[in-house]
């Protein structure tokens, strides 16, 4: 089963996220369990580390800034 894993600041914008998700994985059938949604990148990091399933992650996404992948898996801004 895969996790998901939501991320975003915005309480409006992550409910619909999650319904959208929701809504999606029911209709589908998919074998996905959410996790966690929150706004603290903190929380989804321990999260994460803890996690023992493959997951399925969702962070904040700021389409005006662009970023790039680093060899840690995560991202780095780029100005």
């Amino acid at each position: 089963m895969l996790s998901i894993f939501v991320r975003e600041d915005n309480a409006a914008q992550r409910k619909t996220i999650v319904q959208i998700i929701h809504n999606t994985v029911s209709i589908e059938e998919l074998n996905m369990q959410f996790v966690l949604d929150t706004k603290d990148p903190y929380l989804l990091l321990e999260e994460v580390k803890t996690s023992q399933n493959t997951g399925i992650y969702f962070p904040r996404y700021r389409p005006k800034q662009r970023y790039e992948w680093n060899e840690t898996g995560t991202t780095n801004q780029i100005v």
